[in-house]
């Protein structure tokens, strides 16, 4: 996995800077090629740690959104069978409902509605014409 990896060559980082540090100190490596060996592995393990930082929050992200599309299953399977669409269900399944104002378009009002479910937030905005007639 990408984060083990980058973990396990932070950790060796941190070895080799405090292995080069030593032969520094004891004179087997002179103070400018420190220096300059020390930038390099320091800067790798800023960037390895921005990397795994910024994969954990994806991961954190993802299973939010998989606890999500769990209690909206869940939703699902708790009125699977009911006889009648009631307020209680509806304020189940639907955060809110925003209805756009009117656009001409082609010489033709429309206006969208968007519906931001529980859980699963918005799908697809709707259009529907003046003219047109619902059942």
């Amino acid at each position: 996995m990408a984060i083990e990896t980058s973990e396990e060559r932070i950790d060796k980082l941190d070895k080799i800077i405090e292995s080069l540090y030593e032969d520094k100190v004891t004179g087997k490596t002179s103070e400018e090629r420190y220096l300059k060996m020390s930038d390099t592995y320091e800067a790798e393990q800023a960037t390895l740690k921005e990397r795994v930082k910024t994969l954990k929050a994806e991961i954190e992200k993802a299973k939010a959104q998989d606890n999500k599309i769990l209690d909206f299953m869940l939703l699902i399977y708790k009125y699977s069978n009911f006889e009648e669409l009631t307020p209680e269900i509806l304020r189940s399944f639907i955060d809110k409902v925003i209805v756009h104002e009117k656009t001409k378009i082609n010489g033709r009002y429309r206006q969208t509605v968007e519906i931001v479910y529980n859980f699963v937030g918005t799908i697809e905005p709707q259009f529907f014409d003046d003219d047109e007639t619902y059942n």
